[in-house]
């Protein structure tokens, strides 16, 4: 008896989007899979550079034991589009997704295997990572503390609503395994969306399914200048401000789509929780649409906007910290001035 037969079909999927520089290592890591039985998506957003034709010679040189599925949008879709779409075309137990500027271990997919197999009642699987820089190299991260706990969030326990509330909740996306019933079980993604793991946590927990986070690294995260979450340590002043509001901005269509989602939630959601914890989500939801909304549109107010926005906490939910933030109250160009003046005194 084939001893891969007893085990669940999983599928991986590298995710695309001109990233011609790193998706050969991307690539490298999601065919070197020890895991079996596999099935790789290499799924492309309709590039501009060359990701896709990588894509494609990697696909006919491969011979190993796994099947290997392309595809390419005809247009660029956005990330919420892009992972509707590539979910749709999974046909395993388990999802699996990569970005192509990171790298997965050759045992990822059989450590979600083992974590699976272990917590037969989770919906959401995240497992730890380790930091490198562009080239590659050793870069100064640290996992978050949720996974160097090994947290699980039990199916059912409340618990998680107040890990919501204080922002300490849920998989993060780059290292994240998702049962495919609980992506099933749900209307698609928003295209705008860019927030696919934040959301399907949210909804596992919903769900009651269980989430499971362990620290064992199986992946390394690249922290570059073209991606929104990771850390750039040569990027500007300006670059870092802008990379701020767009992960504010990047938050609030996130939030504000969850909390249209909860005023009228399934009935499979309505019979696991009370109407009392539904409207303390709800009311979650709105404080950090309201925190974000401040971040987001903190330049677009203008100078007296912001000064009125800083001295009312009516206005604001809390007074800008010294001494970086009360420069915010200037206009943007004296910021500016101002931060990349104090920088250069550090050095």
């Amino acid at each position: 008896m084939n001893p891969d037969s007893e085990n669940p079909l999983i599928t991986l999927i590298l995710f695309g989007y001109n990233q011609e520089h790193f998706v050969r290592e991307a690539i490298a890591g999601a065919i070197s899979q020890t895991y079996s039985p596999l099935e790789i998506l290499f799924s492309d957003d309709s590039s501009t550079d060359s990701t896709f034709s990588i894509m494609q010679e990697a696909a006919a040189a491969y011979q190993g034991p796994h099947r290997i599925i392309l595809n390419r949008n005809e247009q660029n879709r956005s990330v919420g589009a892009h992972v509707n779409a590539a979910f749709g075309l999974a046909t395993g137990e388990w999802i699996v997704t990569a970005a192509s500027d990171d790298v997965s271990d050759a045992g990822r997919c059989a450590r979600v295997a083992e974590v699976a197999k272990a917590h037969p009642d989770a919906g959401v699987i995240g497992l730890g990572w380790r930091d490198i820089d562009e080239d590659g190299e050793p870069f100064p991260g640290r996992m978050l503390g949720r996974y160097q706990e090994g947290r699980i969030n039990k199916a059912g326990d409340p618990a998680w609503i107040n890990q919501f509330r204080d922002g300490d909740f849920g998989a993060w996306g780059m290292s994240v395994a998702w049962k495919t019933s609980l992506v099933r079980q749900w209307p698609p993604l928003a295209d705008e969306l860019r927030q696919e793991d934040e959301v399907y946590s949210f909804r596992a927990a919903l769900m009651g399914m269980s989430i499971v986070l362990d620290p064992e690294p199986v992946a390394s995260y690249r922290h570059h200048g073209n991606n929104v979450s990771g850390y750039d340590p040569q990027a500007d002043i300006e670059t870092t401000e802008k990379r701020r509001i767009a992960r504010a901005r990047m938050n609030l269509a996130t939030w504000r789509f969850l909390s249209d989602e909860l005023e009228s939630p399934p009935a499979f959601v309505s019979s696991l929780w009370s109407e009392r914890q539904l409207a303390t989500l709800r009311t979650y939801l709105g404080l950090k649409i309201k925190a974000c909304e401040d971040n987001a549109g903190w330049w677009d107010c203008g100078t007296l906007g912001r000064l009125r926005r800083s001295l009312f906490p009516a206005e604001r939910r809390r007074l800008i910290h010294r001494p970086r933030e009360w420069k915010r109250i200037l206009p943007y160009s004296w910021f500016l001035h101002l931060s990349t003046r104090e920088v250069n005194k550090a050095r």
